[in-house]
């Protein structure tokens, strides 16, 4: 199990994320103050969007991406 008996990304999705990612997505959340795992989300429900899996106007994913 992953920190405070949490099970990790890797655990949960069977992805496994390099060290050198993780520390990216730790830096940026840091900067943004948003958690990894928020981060995550967001990339995943962006690329649900890019692929159609997730039907949207166009001008509510322009706003996603500012």
């Amino acid at each position: 199990m992953g920190r405070k008996g949490r099970r990790s990304f890797e655990e949960i999705t069977g992805v496994r994320l390099g060290k050198a990612m993780i520390e990216t997505l730790d830096r940026l959340g840091e900067a943004l103050g948003r958690s990894r795992s928020e981060l995550i989300r967001e990339a995943v429900t962006l690329l649900f969007f890019k692929y159609g899996l997730i039907g949207v106007g166009r001008g509510s994913i322009s706003m996603i991406e500012e």
